[in-house]
């Protein structure tokens, strides 16, 4: 390793071997980062998929809607097998495999992963019921880690972050983004309830008629909605909507005109979503 070593010695007090190795990286200190239960939204990983085999459905909804808070792509297999295929055709970060389950169980597909190259490397934790000390041994033959059910949303997160790479996102960027999404909701939920307001039945009395002074009226108070509540969906169907009156294409009037129930209907899912 083409070190040096030198030692010196002081009559009655002992000697001082040293070792100095040259052209050695230091690895840097691991720095354990503990969360409160608070916390645990603010943890992100990087582009990371991972396969949850679990038979039962209420299970894999759980930890599914845990993964997702934390910027997880969950892919879903009910048994060994279907872990197995999931594997096959993806690119899989870890595995949280529950070890009883049916057609193939936890513990002859970790066993089988365990035993190819291609692989063996994905990180595998056993999820399992028991607590006898000889079933912790036969998963940990096979797993990279194991936990007990019930199983707690802090326990599974400890874990992954073992594994794989993660970040804790800023805590007061996290409290504006939050602030902004609220904030975009509250001028939607504003903006449908303008929209309430006789407008649907004023769209169509316009189509009915297709007059030109009715559909000029009608924009000139959606151009106020646009401006107070600018809302990025509505403005482009309302600039859409002036844009073709203004060229005289009426038969593109009438038919955007026809879409105003679809974007009412798509508003709603957004505030629902936010």
């Amino acid at each position: 390793m083409k070190g040096d070593i030198s030692v010196s010695s002081e009559l009655n007090k002992g000697s001082c071997f040293s070792l100095i190795f040259h052209d050695i990286e230091v690895v840097a200190p691991v720095i354990e980062i503990n969360l409160s239960d608070d916390d645990l939204g603010l943890v992100k990983f990087h582009n990371t998929q991972v396969v949850i085999a679990d038979d039962n459905i209420h299970n894999r909804e759980i930890l599914q809607e845990w993964l997702s808070n934390w910027n997880v792509k969950c892919l879903i297999a009910k048994n060994g097998q279907e872990a197995l295929d999931l594997v096959k055709n993806n690119k899989v970060d870890l595995i949280l495999m529950d070890m009883k389950m049916p057609v193939m169980d936890g513990y002859e597909t970790s066993a089988f992963l365990k035993s190819h190259d291609s692989t063996n490397h994905i990180p595998i934790v056993g999820v399992t019921a028991s607590a006898l000390k000889a079933d912790e041994e036969l998963i940990r033959k096979t797993c990279d880690s194991f936990i007990a059910k019930p199983i707690s949303e802090k326990a599974i997160l400890d874990i992954m972050r073992g594994f794989l790479e993660y970040e804790i996102v800023d805590v007061s960027a996290q409290q504006e983004l939050s602030k902004a999404k609220q904030a975009d909701k509250n001028v939607t939920n504003e903006l449908l309830k303008a929209l309430d307001d006789g407008f649907k039945y004023r769209c169509i009395q316009c189509i009915d008629s297709m007059t030109i002074n009715g559909i000029q009226n009608l924009l000139d108070d959606l151009l106020v909605l646009s401006e107070t509540y600018p809302i990025d969906i509505f403005v482009e169907w309302f600039n859409t909507l002036q844009n073709e009156f203004y060229l005289f294409n009426m038969h593109e009037v009438k038919e955007i005109l026809q879409k105003f129930e679809a974007l009412y209907n798509e508003l709603n899912r957004q505030i629902v979503l936010k």
